[in-house]
């Protein structure tokens, strides 16, 4: 495989781009919207679009659009079927951005008591690359969202953590959030988050520090 493409491959695998992205202790910006509408009793469906700004959030590197609809199977399983677009920072050509392909599939446990909320999502990705090698993703993700909330800004904490297993490399990443979910009306609501990230690199593990900002709008 031609040097160009084991680049984008590896830019597809989230792995650094233009030598500072990435790298141990980048400061970074993630920043999403969501739409969401329940569509039925066991159907909804959710529109997610995300900005990534690395190199301390001065460059956009990474950007998506995602639909998913999900089905609630049984009370404590969902189903979720989607489709990523994906457009990530060409390696070679500065400023201009490869399109990935990216089908979804996912299994989402959920649990509940006395207040506390747990989810456990299971998912495979699967990464279609133009000219290149494509590429298998499972991912996991335990959810915490705790009972407590703080009145006056109508704030819910919350604790997520999800480790990335690939094709041919084994476990590639780990994410750990800490955050809260802003209630600001029945429509609205939002997440402020910090975002703990240890990404495998050629050269070892390094760790970037993201702040996380998301509306989530249900109509």
């Amino acid at each position: 495989m031609k040097r160009k493409y084991q680049l984008v491959l590896l830019m597809c695998l989230t792995l650094p781009l233009y030598g500072k992205v990435n790298q141990n202790k980048d400061f970074q910006v993630w920043a999403s919207w969501i739409l969401q509408k329940k569509l039925s009793e066991k159907w909804s469906t959710h529109l997610m679009t995300e900005y990534r700004y690395g190199h301390d959030a001065k460059e956009m590197y990474l950007m998506f659009s995602q639909l998913t609809f999900s089905y609630a199977w049984m009370k404590w399983l969902s189903v979720i079927p989607g489709y990523r677009q994906r457009w990530s920072a060409d390696p070679v050509h500065r400023g201009a951005y490869v399109p990935l392909y990216e089908p979804i599939f996912a299994l989402t446990l959920h649990f509940e008591k006395n207040g506390w909320k747990l989810s456990d999502r299971n998912r495979v990705d699967y990464v279609i690359v133009d000219g290149g090698d494509d590429a298998w993703i499972y991912r996991n993700k335990f959810s915490l969202t705790s009972p407590w909330k703080m009145a006056k800004a109508k704030c819910v904490p919350y604790f997520e953590d999800e480790f990335f297993w690939v094709e041919k490399s084994g476990i590639a990443q780990n994410r750990v959030w800490i955050g809260g979910i802003f209630e600001f009306s029945d429509h609205f609501s939002g997440k402020l988050s910090y975002l703990l990230r240890h990404l495998k690199l050629p050269r070892g593990w390094r760790h970037q520090n993201a702040l996380g900002l998301q509306g989530i709008y249900t109509f």
